[in-house]
Protein backbone atom coordinates (compact mmCIF):
# COMPACT_ATOMS: atom_id res chain seq x y z
CA UNK A 1 0.00 0.00 0.00
CA UNK A 2 1.23 3.73 0.03
CA UNK A 3 2.69 4.62 2.67
CA UNK A 4 3.63 1.10 4.48
CA UNK A 5 -0.89 1.32 4.91
CA UNK A 6 -1.69 -2.01 4.09
CA UNK A 7 -5.33 -2.49 3.90
CA UNK A 8 -7.06 -5.56 5.27
CA UNK A 9 -10.07 -7.25 4.01
CA UNK A 10 -12.73 -5.44 4.35
CA UNK A 11 -14.32 -6.00 7.75
CA UNK A 12 -17.15 -4.02 7.17
CA UNK A 13 -18.21 -6.43 4.57
CA UNK A 14 -18.13 -9.42 6.82
CA UNK A 15 -20.20 -7.60 9.03
CA UNK A 16 -22.12 -5.32 7.44
CA UNK A 17 -25.06 -5.66 4.75
CA UNK A 18 -25.36 -8.64 2.34
CA UNK A 19 -26.93 -8.44 -1.07
CA UNK A 20 -30.05 -11.19 -1.09
CA UNK A 21 -32.42 -9.99 -4.25
CA UNK A 22 -31.51 -7.53 -7.26
CA UNK A 23 -34.91 -6.23 -9.57
CA UNK A 24 -34.32 -4.42 -12.80
CA UNK A 25 -37.42 -2.54 -14.27
CA UNK A 26 -36.02 -1.28 -17.84
CA UNK A 27 -36.89 1.92 -19.38
CA UNK A 28 -40.02 2.36 -21.80
CA UNK A 29 -37.78 5.08 -23.90
CA UNK A 30 -34.07 5.73 -23.52
CA UNK A 31 -34.61 7.14 -19.97
CA UNK A 32 -33.46 5.61 -17.12
CA UNK A 33 -34.81 2.54 -15.69
CA UNK A 34 -34.90 1.76 -12.01
CA UNK A 35 -32.79 -0.75 -10.09
CA UNK A 36 -33.92 -2.26 -6.64
CA UNK A 37 -31.41 -3.91 -4.45
CA UNK A 38 -32.32 -5.62 -1.17
CA UNK A 39 -29.60 -6.11 1.66
CA UNK A 40 -29.88 -7.78 4.51
CA UNK A 41 -28.58 -6.45 7.35
CA UNK A 42 -26.64 -7.93 10.86
CA UNK A 43 -29.57 -8.11 12.90
CA UNK A 44 -31.84 -10.02 9.92
CA UNK A 45 -33.93 -7.59 8.82
CA UNK A 46 -34.33 -6.77 4.65
CA UNK A 47 -33.65 -3.38 3.35
CA UNK A 48 -34.31 -2.03 0.06
CA UNK A 49 -32.29 0.81 -1.83
CA UNK A 50 -33.69 2.11 -5.11
CA UNK A 51 -31.21 3.42 -8.22
CA UNK A 52 -31.89 5.13 -11.55
CA UNK A 53 -30.27 2.89 -14.02
CA UNK A 54 -29.62 3.76 -17.73
CA UNK A 55 -27.18 1.94 -19.89
CA UNK A 56 -26.70 4.46 -22.75
CA UNK A 57 -24.17 5.71 -23.42
CA UNK A 58 -22.73 3.65 -20.44
CA UNK A 59 -23.89 2.09 -17.57
CA UNK A 60 -24.78 4.91 -14.98
CA UNK A 61 -26.40 4.24 -11.52
CA UNK A 62 -27.88 6.85 -9.02
CA UNK A 63 -29.02 6.61 -6.23
CA UNK A 64 -32.65 7.31 -5.56
CA UNK A 65 -33.28 6.31 -2.13
CA UNK A 66 -34.83 3.64 0.56
CA UNK A 67 -37.74 2.39 0.20
CA UNK A 68 -40.22 1.47 3.08
CA UNK A 69 -40.76 -2.14 3.38
CA UNK A 70 -41.96 -4.32 5.84
CA UNK A 71 -41.67 -2.80 9.49
CA UNK A 72 -41.57 -5.90 11.56
CA UNK A 73 -37.73 -6.55 10.78
CA UNK A 74 -38.58 -9.45 8.82
CA UNK A 75 -35.64 -10.55 6.22
CA UNK A 76 -36.24 -9.72 2.38
CA UNK A 77 -36.79 -12.98 0.26
CA UNK A 78 -37.23 -11.67 -3.01
CA UNK A 79 -38.12 -8.18 -4.85
CA UNK A 80 -39.77 -8.26 -8.14
CA UNK A 81 -41.04 -4.99 -10.53
CA UNK A 82 -44.13 -5.04 -12.70
CA UNK A 83 -43.78 -3.13 -15.45
CA UNK A 84 -45.59 -1.91 -18.55
CA UNK A 85 -47.94 0.33 -15.98
CA UNK A 86 -49.17 3.50 -17.79
CA UNK A 87 -47.17 6.02 -15.39
CA UNK A 88 -44.49 4.04 -13.80
CA UNK A 89 -44.11 0.65 -12.48
CA UNK A 90 -44.65 -1.28 -9.22
CA UNK A 91 -42.17 -2.79 -6.80
CA UNK A 92 -42.89 -6.03 -4.93
CA UNK A 93 -40.80 -6.55 -1.84
CA UNK A 94 -41.86 -10.24 -0.15
CA UNK A 95 -40.49 -11.22 3.19
CA UNK A 96 -39.43 -13.97 5.76
CA UNK A 97 -43.29 -14.17 7.10
CA UNK A 98 -44.69 -14.20 3.75
CA UNK A 99 -46.37 -10.98 3.59
CA UNK A 100 -45.74 -9.00 0.58
CA UNK A 101 -45.22 -5.09 0.58
CA UNK A 102 -46.17 -2.78 -2.75
CA UNK A 103 -44.81 0.20 -3.57
CA UNK A 104 -45.64 2.61 -6.83
CA UNK A 105 -42.96 3.98 -8.24
CA UNK A 106 -44.27 7.02 -11.07
CA UNK A 107 -42.46 8.16 -13.69
CA UNK A 108 -41.00 11.45 -13.49
CA UNK A 109 -42.24 12.76 -16.55
CA UNK A 110 -45.99 11.39 -16.63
Amino acid sequence: GVGGARRRSDERTSRGASIVSLAWSLPRSLGAGRLAVGWSVPRGEGVVSLFSASLLPSLQVRALGPVRGHASGEPLVSLRFTGGLPCGSLLSMAWGDGRVTLAPLYDAEG
